[in-house]
């Protein structure tokens, strides 16, 4: 799994053609974060979102064991066992800024922890500004990627 640039940018796409290699990308970029970091993540359905939130809880010392789930039904999931706190959030069932309030979005993302949001997309205008973005696709055929 050798990342490469796209058209010299600063955009890194690393070939994930299995869930193990998403997880693997995942867990490099958790390893990195420190508190207060804001992942927006973005990609169709089935590209590999929480997989990819799956190896990144591990990258912040997340047992393995622990069972890392999507939120799209409870909107958050929090993760206390790593060195840093982890809130995972998912947005697509949700589509104003009101419905955010209502869930404490921004006291989450505002905290010490690392903020991870599934749908990052949907409400763009409350995203911040000091975020690392994130897409996962699904290439036909080809194997899925994260950018």
């Amino acid at each position: 799994m050798t990342p490469t640039r796209a058209d010299d940018s600063d955009v890194e796409i690393v070939d994930a053609p299995d869930e193990e290699a998403t997880r693997e990308a995942g867990r490099r970029l958790g390893a990195s974060l420190g508190p207060g970091a804001f992942v927006g993540l973005d990609g169709t359905l089935g590209a590999g979102k929480t997989t990819f939130v799956q190896g990144l809880a591990i990258g912040l010392g997340v047992p393995p064991s622990v069972r890392v789930n999507s939120p799209t039904y409870a909107y958050v999931n929090e993760y206390r066992q790593g060195r840093l706190r982890l809130i995972h959030m998912d947005l697509y069932r949700l589509e104003t800024l009101d419905d955010l309030e209502a869930i404490g979005y921004r006291e989450m993302y505002e905290s010490e922890g690392v903020c991870v949001v599934e749908w990052a997309g949907r409400i763009p205008e409350a995203l911040p500004s000091h975020r690392c973005p994130v897409r996962t696709s699904a290439c036909g055929d080809r194997p899925k990627a994260v950018h």
